[in-house]
């Protein structure tokens, strides 16, 4: 009996003081922007569309179009009755790329300001429940009529 216990203990300290094979986890890859917003995008820029992703996420964190191919949206008038209207209908359009599915509930405007050229800004902070989303801002510019 004193053997199998001797032989226990060197057992026991034997597997906390000899390396274990370590277990690494499958890297998680980032999921894809849903392709369809993108494409709709692309196609009202005539490609003249610069979008960057980011690296954690996988999701666009810019999207950019020229003065000279601008994002004309299908805005209806309700739409520009308030200054940041014409960017709650692009985020309800292509808000997906950003990783926001229902831009009324996860949102809420901080500010939207409109400059002397005619280009508003609005200012979102990203909520869950109610609380706000360390780095979770999203900025939309758009300029005069609603264009993106």
């Amino acid at each position: 009996m004193q053997i199998f216990r001797t032989t226990l203990a060197f057992a026991i300290i034997a597997s906390m003081i000899l390396p274990m094979p370590s277990y690494q986890a499958p890297e998680k890859s980032a999921p894809l922007p849903p392709v369809e917003p993108l494409q709709a995008l692309e196609e009202r820029t005539d490609g003249d569309l610069s979008v960057f992703y980011s690296n954690d996420t996988g999701l666009a964190s810019s999207i950019s179009a020229t003065l000279d191919h601008p994002v004309n949206l299908d805005l209806t008038s309700s739409d520009l009755v308030s200054p940041d209207g014409p960017a709650r209908a692009f985020l309800a359009d292509y808000g997906s790329l950003f990783g926001v599915s229902n831009p009324d509930q996860e949102l809420t405007l901080e500010k939207a300001d409109t400059s002397s050229d005619q280009h508003t800004f609005a200012r979102y902070q990203q909520v869950y429940n109610g609380i706000p989303i360390l780095g979770g801002e999203i900025i939309v510019q758009t300029i005069t009529g609603g264009a993106f």
